[in-house]
């Protein structure tokens, strides 16, 4: 008989909170049992398959970034890792507390 996981059982498996795990219910992304009309269970099968597929898409992700890198000229090679350096040094910059107000009285 298959194991049958409660929504907070199947979270902490996952390492995510239980109302994440709902979302992805909704969203249709994990598969789960209805057993009457309220209590929802997660079976262990249904965790390895969502674990699979996010591992497949996350491979596709990263090879479309690689071809799109591969395939792009030296200066748009140039432009992107600009652009990724300069939205680092805005993200450190604003993490500042007190930056903002700082910089607009002086």
């Amino acid at each position: 008989m298959r194991e049958l996981l409660t929504i907070s059982e199947a979270a902490k498996r996952l390492t995510i909170s239980p109302t994440t795990l709902r979302r992805l219910i909704a969203r249709g992304e994990l598969v789960y049992v209805q057993l009457g009309q309220r209590l929802i269970r997660i079976t262990n099968e249904a965790i390895e398959q969502y674990i699979q597929s996010a591992e497949e898409k996350s491979r596709s992700n990263a090879r479309r970034t690689n071809v799109v890198l591969l395939n792009s000229s030296v200066e748009e090679k140039k432009f992107f890792a600009a652009a990724s350096k300069g939205a680092r040094r805005d993200r450190r910059k604003s993490s500042k507390p007190g930056s903002a107000r700082l910089s607009s009285i002086k």
